[in-house]
């Protein structure tokens, strides 16, 4: 009997996460009870979609982020194991005042560009982000390096679908899900291309639902949880939350100019010149992704709690 419990209390801690090494983890390993802040860091090429050579309403920001660190609530290192891949289309501005403009973005909608285009898998269809990861590292680090042969985006996107598994879809599904930028270097309605090279302070803010979730962790809305939300908070009843960070971009900053054409989706422009030719555009950007696991039920716990003793006891009784 003490044996089966301690094989119980074994097993229970590694699918609960409860004896993890301080090591490269892939999504499902990082996440732990109550709340998550994931760190990230991104590349992403903007396609003038309409072409009229400015940032507008029906343009398109595609690319993909690198977990870096799962920061809470442990600080473990993600060690290029975990991406995500989004595609995502203004769909519009709001002026806010004291030079700040509000950038709203929907799932999107050019086909060649759509999520369910860009990773080839349906499950990803009207989805902002995909989430991939891989038991043990990629083959390329893809913000440090290309891969061999790369020269588009979508070569790059490549090596993250061919070689991850599909974990998490989010979408816009409840009526207060919403994906934006809140930022003061673009217009009112619109931003000329490509003379925006400086950086530029930008809050990234996104509340989305969890459609697809293959992690085996529970993903709970954060308003189930009061630990770490903040009262009154306009993100509390979201699976996941985007906010912080800073963007860079969109022209003539080293690493935005890493693809030599439209970021290989098709005859899609990127920022237009003056002679009507493109040249590669984008951006990047670093943010904080927070999720909220459920809490282990009590029993799972008493069985760990069960097995513990269980392994004191067989010491015990061996001295």
């Amino acid at each position: 009997m003490i044996r089966q419990f301690v094989a119980a209390g074994l097993a229970l801690a590694l699918v609960t996460g409860a004896w993890l090494p301080a090591e490269a983890v892939p999504l499902a390993v990082g996440l732990g009870p109550g709340l998550n802040r994931l760190e990230d860091d991104s590349r992403e090429a903007f396609v003038d979609a309409n072409p009229d050579n400015v940032f507008g309403v029906g343009d398109v920001i595609v690319g993909f982020a690198k977990i870096n660190q799962f920061l809470a609530p442990a600080t473990l290192d993600a060690a290029n194991q975990v991406y995500v891949i989004f595609s995502q289309q203004v769909s519009g501005f709001s002026d806010l005042g004291g030079g700040q403009t509000r950038v709203e973005f929907a799932p999107t909608a050019v086909v060649g560009l759509r999520m369910q285009d860009i990773t080839g898998n349906a499950a990803t269809t009207g989805s902002f982000l995909a989430v991939y990861d891989r038991a043990i590292p990629f083959s390329t680090d893809l913000i440090l390096s290309p891969p061999p042969g790369a020269t588009t985006q979508a070569d790059y996107l490549d090596v993250i679908t061919g070689e991850g598994t599909l974990r998490m879809t989010l979408s816009p599904v409840a009526g207060d899900d919403y994906y934006a930028a809140q930022t003061g270097f673009f217009g009112v309605t619109t931003l000329a291309l490509p003379s925006l090279t400086a950086t530029v302070a930008t809050s990234i803010e996104a509340g989305l639902t969890v459609v697809l979730n293959n992690t085996g962790v529970l993903v709970v809305p954060n308003g189930t949880l009061s630990t770490g939300v903040p009262p009154g908070s306009s993100l509390t009843f979201h699976d996941i939350l985007v906010t912080g960070g800073q963007a860079v971009g969109a022209s003539g900053i080293p690493n935005v100019n890493e693809w030599a054409d439209s970021s290989g989706y098709g005859e899609f422009a990127q920022c237009v010149t003056a002679a009507g030719g493109s040249i590669p555009c984008g951006f990047i950007d670093n943010a904080d992704l927070v999720f909220t696991a459920a809490v282990p039920e009590p029993a799972p716990l008493l069985l760990l709690g069960l097995g513990l003793v269980a392994v004191a006891a067989t010491r015990r009784r061996r001295a």
